[in-house]
């Protein structure tokens, strides 16, 4: 018995190791993963609905814990484009949501940073609150023409 312990023992050991470091691998592998909830485009082509919704539950999801993920979205119309990224970052008072809203129209170009004040999971859209000068910034889950024009006007 105790040869067979020897001379397999090593032979168990070693593949015990290899299985730990194949699950270790893997939960890693998860983890990055996890920090982008992805793209959304609102203009042409648009996402599909199904994968606008996932993208927008991942990031609502990630709030409470304050995971760091992020979400971009664009749109683009005839004569605008607009994309805004938007980072959930540990702070002061809990988790807090930062904006980076890139707008290009008429061949100008600008780009702005804000804290949101919240966001929130509606039925069809995902809603960051208090933007800097947009304010409520929405974002609808079935993205359309009529979505990215809304999506793309500035507010003063």
């Amino acid at each position: 018995m105790f040869s067979t312990l020897r001379r397999f023992g090593p032979v168990a050991l070693m593949l015990a190791v290899v299985f730990i470091m194949l699950h270790a691998t893997a939960h890693a592998a998860t983890t990055s993963t996890n920090e982008r909830c992805g793209a959304v485009e609102l203009g042409s082509p648009p996402t599909s609905t199904d994968v606008a919704q996932a993208r927008y539950s991942c990031f609502a999801a990630a709030i409470p814990n304050c995971e760091a993920v992020s979400l971009t979205v664009s749109a683009h119309t005839a004569d605008a484009i607009v994309t805004r990224t938007f980072l959930t970052e540990p702070g002061e008072r809990g988790c807090t949501v930062a904006e980076t809203v890139e707008r290009s129209q008429n061949g100008k170009s600008t780009t702005d940073s804000n804290v949101c004040s919240g966001v929130r999971r509606e039925k069809d859209a995902i809603v960051f609150s208090n933007c800097g000068r947009d304010g409520d910034v929405v974002v609808p889950a079935v993205a359309s023409a009529e979505a990215a024009a809304a999506f793309t006007k500035t507010r003063s």
